[in-house]
């Protein structure tokens, strides 16, 4: 008769134990790569800006998965006005008590605008816009988008890290009790 293997068998709790140490792993890894990718964000949106003015050609709306997007065309060039509509605490420069009322009343408004000279203050990733200003009309503040979107990208850092502290400690702990094991089956 054959022996039933358990939860409770020395094999299959050692091969249990390394494959938890392999997922804690890779979850330690894929965390460290959010850090990186949300620091780097951060960082785009800290360094260097660009300011260019010309004639707005043409205003479209999208709404992607996690975000509700204005493309203008002026020069040629493409550029985004995007905002998250999953972060209720940041409006990100666009006034308004939706993210979606917000960013259709700005398509209305400039969609009035079109043909019209416009000053835009934006980044390279995306040509993101952090500002706009038609005439003495300022539609999107550029210091609040700014600090909204660091703050998005700060927190969604800090959530990667909180991540990385609570996966670290049992990955230690578990390789800790396979080292510690395999040693004192070495000794034997």
């Amino acid at each position: 008769m054959r022996k039933k293997r358990g939860w409770g068998d020395k094999k299959i709790l050692d091969v249990t134990i390394k494959e938890l140490c392999l997922y804690l792993g890779l979850a330690l890894c894929c965390e460290i790569f959010g850090v990186i990718v949300a620091n780097y964000y951060i960082d785009r949106y800290s360094g260097e800006h660009f300011f260019t003015v010309g004639i707005l050609e043409s205003v479209s709306f999208e709404s992607r998965k996690s975000e509700y997007k204005i493309e203008l065309r002026m020069g040629g060039k493409q550029y985004e006005i995007s905002r998250p509509y999953n972060i209720p605490s940041y409006n990100y420069g666009i006034e308004g008590d939706s993210a979606l009322d917000a960013m259709r009343e700005l398509q209305a408004q400039l969609e009035g605008n079109i043909g019209r000279e416009i000053r835009i203050e934006y980044i390279e990733h995306r040509n993101q816009i952090l500002g706009l200003t038609i005439g003495d009309t300022e539609y999107i503040n550029a210091d609040a988008a700014l600090k909204d979107f660091t703050a998005a990208e700060r927190s969604v850092r800090n959530i990667f890290l909180a991540a990385f502290v609570i996966t670290f400690v049992p990955f230690v702990m578990i390789l800790f009790r396979l080292l510690h094991e395999k040693n004192f089956d070495e000794s034997r």
